[in-house]
């Protein structure tokens, strides 16, 4: 039970930290990661089994946002990219 607290609350303050998008991507990962083992551990393999489903779609499309950022923006640091936007 601690485990799935501690990568939940380690997740949510990398986000509040961190400005790099591949951080911030590690960060939900760490979120999701604790969330589908506290439901396993709760018992709710088909819950987590849809969940875990949605969170790599959900990192797959947040990886191509990542590459597509550096590829346009030559940057994946949040500052940089305001600045660039005007």
């Amino acid at each position: 039970m601690y485990i799935e607290i501690g990568l939940i609350l380690i997740g949510l303050m990398g986000l509040l930290m961190r400005r790099n998008l591949i951080a911030i991507g590690f960060s939900f990962i760490l979120i999701f990661l604790g969330i589908l083992i506290w439901l396993y551990a709760l018992g709710a393999n088909q819950i987590a089994l849809v969940l875990s489903g949605v969170f790599s779609l959900q990192i797959v499309l947040y990886g191509a946002v990542v590459v597509f950022v550096w590829r346009n923006r030559g940057t994946l640091h949040i500052d940089e990219i305001r600045e660039l936007r005007g």
